[in-house]
């Protein structure tokens, strides 16, 4: 009987959102550009950075959903380089990995922001 209850326990973990280990970090990788529109930290248990990306020019800003990502709240770096280049209104180029299951300590949106760079 505990054996049932342990393996169904572990069975919902699996299956729920709580995912604690994360499956394949490098399902793909590539590079986005744009301009940051939200750089946010939220979570009860496990605080997360989550930001958006607004990806287009022109008409095209209207029409292009947001790119929404997370950035490790170990790269401090990349925190610093989002931050200043929405306070100057700059574009930037992201380049991230996307998690097939993303750990809910690193962020919800599947897609982690590795580099940033700063464009004129």
């Amino acid at each position: 009987m505990i054996i049932l209850f342990i393996v169904g326990i572990l069975g919902s973990l699996v299956l729920s959102k709580v995912n604690l280990i994360g499956v394949m970090p490098n399902y793909s990788t590539g590079e986005r550009v744009g301009y940051v529109t939200k750089l946010s930290v939220k979570g009860v248990v496990f605080k997360t950075h989550e930001a958006q990306l607004q990806v287009g020019q022109g008409e095209q800003v209207a029409t292009q959903a947001p790119f929404d990502f997370s950035v490790d709240k170990k790269s401090e770096a990349v925190l610093k380089k989002l931050s200043l280049a929405m306070e100057r209104g700059n574009k930037v180029r992201l380049k991230y990995r996307q998690w097939l299951l993303m750990p809910v300590y690193v962020g919800e949106s599947g897609y982690e922001v590795m580099e940033v760079q700063e464009l004129n």
